[in-house]
């Protein structure tokens, strides 16, 4: 089932900026949220 959801038109660009040319807006969230999730937690390293 899909979902819709609204961005201004800065948050559009900026995500557009981001995703690749073979990649749908869906694929992009999914990777940045799997990125979110995988990458280091805060406070890391210290």
């Amino acid at each position: 089932m899909s979902k819709r959801i609204c961005v201004g038109e800065e948050a559009h660009a900026a995500l557009a900026s981001l995703k690749g040319d073979d990649e749908t807006f869906d694929d992009l969230l999914t990777r940045l949220l799997r990125e979110r999730h995988d990458g280091p937690q805060p406070g890391a390293g210290l």
